[in-house]
């Protein structure tokens, strides 16, 4: 399947270099800087995988992980942090995030979790499409 990533940072340094680590990796990626843009982005676009900054300048990632919950289908979200709170994380697990990480972050550790991303992507749609058939 298409791996679609949505990278979202309102630092465009953060971006270039994602987009760089993940664009052998990826069939599209769509970049924003701003919660509007993701929403956008997501609306627009069939996403399987959005590495999302927890602290946006109109919103927060925990903001944007709600909001990809009601796309159908819902992309899998890893918020990204330079500092977030424990309760954050535990907000972020409970909203469903796929992963949460620290900035900052390797590159093979951005390539783990965008594959552990896509498979939980993958086996959502594959469910989904079995559902279907059934009913």
């Amino acid at each position: 399947m298409a791996r679609n990533i949505l990278l979202v940072d309102d630092d465009p340094i953060v971006l270039k270099t994602l987009r760089k680590i993940l664009e052998q990796e990826a069939d599209q990626i769509v970049t924003a800087l701003t919660l509007t843009e993701a929403r956008a982005a997501l609306r627009n676009n069939t996403i399987t995988v959005a590495f999302c900054d927890l602290l946006l300048p109109d919103g927060s990632g925990l903001d944007f992980l709600r909001f990809s919950k009601q796309q159908t289908p819902p992309p899998e979200v890893i918020i990204l942090t330079g500092g977030g709170s424990f309760d954050s994380v535990v907000e972020a697990i409970q909203l469903g995030a796929c992963h949460y990480l620290e900035k900052p972050v390797t590159p093979s550790r951005v390539r783990e979790v965008l594959n552990h991303g896509q498979e939980r992507w993958e086996a959502a749609a594959d469910e989904d499409l079995a559902q279907q058939q059934q009913g």
